[in-house]
């Protein structure tokens, strides 16, 4: 059971816990979809300029890894995604002590508060980015 839901679950019963937990781990799910949709991009760009001749077959596999983890997101989020994809490598970044560590602005504590308490996807004010912070990052990030 994850952890919003552990707590839930002695103030409101065990459905509430359970709804909690289910959103939450939606959430989660999308960003560890995002990181990956944002790692198969930059591994398809590094190949594109350290192959530049390289034939649109050599990139087939991945390409059809990138679209179906597409499949997988909201419109709305592909959306944003493609846009601050375009702008800078990095869609996601991790909140860290009140800080976006993807353009370094502190945001304030009532977004902070949002980031880490939330069960939907968060952006930072200043840059965008969909935001995480250790306490909701995805399993297969290991942050210290």
């Amino acid at each position: 059971m994850c952890q919003a839901g552990s707590e839930q679950a002695g103030r409101d019963g065990i459905g509430h816990a359970n709804k909690e937990c289910s959103e939450i781990e939606a959430m989660n799910r999308q960003l560890e979809i995002l990181m990956q949709l944002q790692e198969m991009m930059l591994l398809r760009k590094a190949g594109e300029l350290l192959q530049p001749g390289a034939e649109p077959e050599a990139y087939e596999r991945l390409d059809e890894r990138i679209d179906r983890l597409r499949r997988k997101l909201p419109g709305p989020v592909i959306a944003h995604f493609d846009a601050l994809i375009a702008e800078a490598p990095d869609a996601v970044a991790q909140l860290a002590d009140g800080v976006c560590l993807g353009c370094h602005q502190v945001l304030p504590a009532k977004v902070a508060s949002a980031v880490r308490y939330s069960k939907a996807l968060a952006q930072c004010d200043h840059c965008g980015r969909f935001l995480f912070c250790a306490s909701n990052a995805p399993r297969y990030i290991a942050l210290k």
